[in-house]
């Protein structure tokens, strides 16, 4: 018997949350994992549709492949409609099994198809936020409605007075100038009424907007009715703006609200007599210059409010200034309860720090986040305050404005990419649980950023988070934003190695050949500018930085001919294997002493980067691997301000050591809690307990653990697109018990002592 039980959309699991579900492809990609009640079962066949209603716009028919995943190539998908997509199986038997679905949503708009012009406000409005409105009709039996829309910089949409759904900060923050990402909202319908209707957006500066520049909004709104006929509404000269309770908002140094300027009635539906006051705070948009950017659909997960936190203490170190400790550093804000009864010009504000001094006062280490309420006294006055456009990193806030504050109302809420994963890890050891603990807190707190900002988390993000969506929008952006030139010499050298990582990491765990496809000729062609750039004379091949720049150029050479290999490229395979080899000859004849071992100049980031990247000669491994580990006893505590490149080498340090047989010394670290930069983060499942897929999608898995002295027992699940993996050892009598769990479609190589067996899905269990 055979079963499907999951979906990924584009490399993202598929869920019914509307904002799980959109593509932004007219050929978007699906997989699916399976379940079977035979151990080594494989799909041999499958079966895909897809379907607007009852209108069946895809049939593939019956595929015969292993590969439990396919193409969209049916007609044209509608655009903001709920699709339904279908998927059946077939095993090694000939059994098959139900049909499996679930929903999804185009998100992508033609440049043709997008009808509305960008609006702004008609005078500067500076830090302020820009409220727009705009009232409508529905006169007809609506079916479905779908809002796409774009703030520059971040928006929140309501209609009829209610929030659309809980995203904040859309949307994803990027260069507007090579990229407008909309949001795609294909639940509006639910909020929607017959009648008088208003739609409601704040726009607030971002990081990404420059000064003094007002914010700009697009958006277009699709009606669906139950008589077959579509309408389309458009930013356009019929909008309205108005300014409102958010008097001041920046992303890090804090907002201010302000309940005097704030109006109820902004974007609720108004009567005859409302309309008329309302035509008084009121005012006419102007048409803005188009942004230059591409116009992308945001398919990636929204940034939310994840987990919230209650005050471990509080204390009072002035009267009526209040210090509360939540005990952990924290990525979001606050949201607190205010009294019932508040005077008019009332200010609250709140001071947020990650230190505090030996009287209990806040440290701000220079860095100002503020958050600012001021009351009206009336009913304007909000009962619960949070802010709507800001992030800040702590672990303590200062409240003051409010006496006899009690610590219960008040709570933090960590802010970040809502990605869902159901991993698990656990070892014998608290310190090293502690730091693992710690390195995913540090990931989650990172997760609204650009992927340069989780270069040090590269490798443990996939095992933590599913990163279909993340890596997949961060190696577009970074291709947007980094066209083919070589001016910025090692740091762009450095730059593209981790984004190539991230679109060969996307590949191996979510299966994402798409995205491979999609990125080599940027990659190739930047690459290709490096090249000539150190030929040219601006980096010597044999020079390059100490040496990282040709290890890391080799590495992305070598890897550019794999991947043209996997796409079928041979021309582009030759090449980069000639650049490869020819980068490789001059590194060894500058920085490779055989006799001694020392690489560059002998530096750990040198050795781990030559090792790793597979530059030295085989006869030479060895002695250089114990060469690296002499000098590594504190590597990984190392300066966390130190050079992207020696963050990358820190992280890769880890795997290099335990490929060369010095597992314990990694262990040794991750006992004492070192955590530098989330190094170990990707250690404790590919290192510890050995994990690491070697083909698409986790079809072919290395299980390879480590069993370093001190450990009793270690154990790890990952959340692969083919369902859990997960592997277990415990000591025992002397002997080491290996379970590893394999789920359907996969095929592991476990290392058993000094035997490999191969293994399909099932359990399979080992006495060492």
């Amino acid at each position: 018997m055979i079963e499907v039980r999951e979906l990924y959309l584009d490399g993202g699991r598929l869920f019914s949350d509307a904002r799980f579900c959109i593509t932004d492809t007219k050929t978007p990609v699906f997989s699916w994992s399976c379940v079977s009640d035979t151990d080594g079962d494989k799909q041999t066949a499958y079966r895909a549709q897809a379907a607007l209603g009852k209108t069946l716009l895809w049939d593939s028919g019956w595929v015969e492949t292993s590969e439990q995943s396919c193409v969209y190539a049916g007609k044209a998908l509608p655009a903001g409609r709920y699709l339904d997509f279908m998927v059946s199986v077939r095993n090694t038997h000939g059994e098959e099994s139900d049909t499996f679905g679930g929903q999804f949503v185009c998100g992508a708009l033609t440049e043709d198809a997008w009808k509305g012009k960008w609006i702004t406000p008609d005078e500067n409005t500076g830090a302020h936020a820009a409220y727009f409105r705009r009232d409508f009709r529905i006169e007809k039996e609506l079916a479905a409605a779908c809002l796409f829309v774009c703030g520059i910089g971040y928006h929140r949409v309501t209609v009829n007075g209610m929030d659309v759904d809980d995203a904040m900060l859309d949307p994803v923050n990027t260069n507007p100038d090579k990229t407008c990402y909309y949001a795609v909202l294909p639940n509006v319908g639910e909020f929607l009424e017959a009648g008088e209707n208003c739609i409601g957006v704040i726009v607030a500066p971002s990081e990404m907007t420059c000064e003094n520049t007002s914010p700009k909004l697009l958006a277009q709104l699709h009606l669906f009715y139950s008589d077959g006929t579509k309408q389309c509404m458009c930013t356009d000269e019929k909008w309205k703006w108005k300014l409102g309770g958010i008097t001041e908002t920046h992303l890090y140094s804090g907002e201010c609200y302000d309940a005097n300027a704030s109006d109820p009635l902004w974007d609720q539906p108004l009567d005859e007599g409302e309309q008329a006051y309302a035509a008084e705070l009121l005012h006419d948009v102007a048409l803005s210059d188009v942004p230059i950017g591409t116009l992308r659909a945001m398919s990636q997960e929204p940034i939310r409010m994840r987990e919230t936190y209650a005050p471990r203490t509080m204390t009072e170190p002035v009267r009526n200034t209040f210090v509360v400790d939540f005990g952990q550093r924290i990525c979001g804000a606050v949201r607190i309860l205010l009294p019932a009864r508040m005077k008019r010009g009332q200010v609250v504000s709140i001071r947020y720090a990650d230190a505090i001094d030996a009287f209990g006062g806040l440290i701000d280490g220079g860095a100002v986040q503020n958050d600012t309420y001021v009351a009206s006294g009336d009913d304007r006055d909000l009962t619960v305050w949070q802010t709507k456009f800001t992030c800040h990193a702590f672990r303590y806030v200062e409240i003051r404005g409010l006496s006899l504050f009690d610590r219960h109302n008040i709570l933090a809420a960590a802010i970040y990419h809502d990605i869902k994963s159901e991993v698990y890890f656990d070892c014998s050891d608290s310190a090293a649980n502690a730091a693992q603990d710690a390195a995913v807190m540090a990931e989650k707190a990172m997760l609204h950023t650009a992927l340069t900002d989780m270069g040090s988390h590269l490798y443990a993000l996939p095992y933590h988070f599913g990163i279909g969506r993340l890596f997949t929008r961060s190696v577009r952006d970074f291709l947007d934003l980094h066209s083919a030139h070589a001016e910025s010499g090692s740091a762009a050298a450095v730059l593209s190695t981790e984004f190539l990582i991230a679109g060969w990491l996307a590949y191996l765990h979510t299966g994402n050949t798409t995205l491979l496809a999609q990125a080599f000729d940027g990659f190739a062609a930047l690459e290709r500018s490096l090249f000539e750039y150190a030929l040219a004379g601006g980096t010597d091949l044999a020079d390059c930085s100490a040496a990282l720049f040709a290890c890391f150029s080799y590495f992305r050479c070598a890897q550019l001919a794999r991947m043209a290999r996997i796409l079928a490229r041979p021309e582009d395979e030759a090449q980069f294997a000639r650049y490869a080899e020819r980068i490789r000859s001059a590194f060894l004849e500058k920085w490779y002493d055989a006799q001694s071992t020392r690489v560059g100049c002998g530096t750990v980031h040198e050795m781990t980067a030559a090792l790793w990247c597979g530059i030295l000669p085989e006869d030479g491994r060895a002695a250089a691997a114990s060469r690296l580990h002499e000098e590594t006893q504190h590597a990984l505590h190392g300066n966390p301000d130190c050079s992207c490149a020696q963050r990358l080498c820190a992280q890769l340090l880890p795997i290099v050591l335990t490929e060369n047989g010095y597992a314990q010394s990694v262990w040794n670290l991750a006992s004492e809690g070192c955590h530098q930069g989330g190094a170990l983060g990707a250690w404790f499942y590919a290192g510890l307990c050995g994990i690491t897929p070697i083909e698409s999608g986790f079809t072919r898995t290395v299980i390879r653990p480590c069993y370093p002295e001190g450990v009793q027992y270690a154990q790890c699940a990952v959340d692969t697109v083919k369902g859990q993996l997960s592997v277990s050892w415990r000591r025992d009598g002397g002997q080491i018990h290996l379970c590893a769990v394999i789920p359907f479609g996969v095929t592991a190589e476990i290392t058993t002592g000094d035997t490999l067996v191969v293994c399909g899905s099932g359990t399979h269990c080992f006495v060492l």
